[in-house]
């Protein structure tokens, strides 16, 4: 028969779980001491406020200018449709006046039937293209009105600008007008700039790294 044999710990294992434990009591409060650092300290949500709100621009402005891209090319391809009409009913014109002399000419009266068609099929795509073309109208005025918004609420606390490239793409910079003093790792809010920063609620969502920033400035 197996029998089942329950060992005591020998004082020496007491001793050493023991130990064990106490360590990793200590590396577990060291960690947390550090991860909790920025948290106490708030010298990173200045600048990770700062980096959402540049963020939550450059998603606005990127949707604003995508709406007038879009709305370019439809522009464009409205032109290319007109024209192409326009070429279409030019030539049957021409075949209505060569049939009239030959009316019984079956390859000009299947060209007759081919220009028709293909004018049918272009005052289609016209038709189709003009509803997209007040959809992205009213997008574009859409996000335009938010760009503006959302700028007009940044500006009084940080410097704006737009930089745009000849070939493609574009640069956004958002810095503070209230730069932090040298070696102040903390630079709390300034009150002017926490009503500023406060005032931001009714343009932007919550952002909790703002939210961290503007209480660690009341309490400093």
């Amino acid at each position: 028969m197996w029998s089942l044999a329950l060992r005591r710990k020998s004082p020496l294992q007491k001793t050493k779980q023991s130990e064990f434990k106490i360590a990793s009591s200590c590396l577990w409060m060291l960690l947390s001491l550090v991860i909790c650092m920025p948290l106490r300290a708030g010298q990173n949500f200045r600048e990770d406020c700062r980096s959402h709100l540049a963020g939550l621009y450059l998603k606005v402005y990127d949707l604003s200018n995508n709406a007038k891209d879009h709305q370019s090319l439809n522009l464009t391809k409205q032109k290319k449709l007109e024209a192409a009409k326009k070429l279409a009913k030019a030539r049957l014109v021409s075949l209505e006046h060569q049939l009239k002399d030959s009316p019984y000419d079956l390859a000009l009266l299947d060209q007759k039937d081919e220009i028709k068609a293909r004018i049918k099929r272009i005052i289609s795509a016209q038709s189709a293209n003009l509803t997209l073309s007040l959809r992205l109208r009213a997008k574009l005025r859409k996000y335009r009105i938010a760009e503006q918004k959302l700028r007009q609420a940044l500006t009084p606390l940080f410097s704006l600008a737009v930089r745009k490239y000849q070939e493609s793409g574009y640069h956004i910079s958002l810095r503070y007008r209230h730069k932090c003093p040298p070696y102040n790792v903390d630079c709390p809010l300034s009150t002017r700039e926490i009503n500023l920063l406060s005032g931001l609620n009714g343009a932007v969502p919550n952002i909790k790294s703002c939210q961290v920033l503007l209480a660690a400035s009341l309490a400093g």
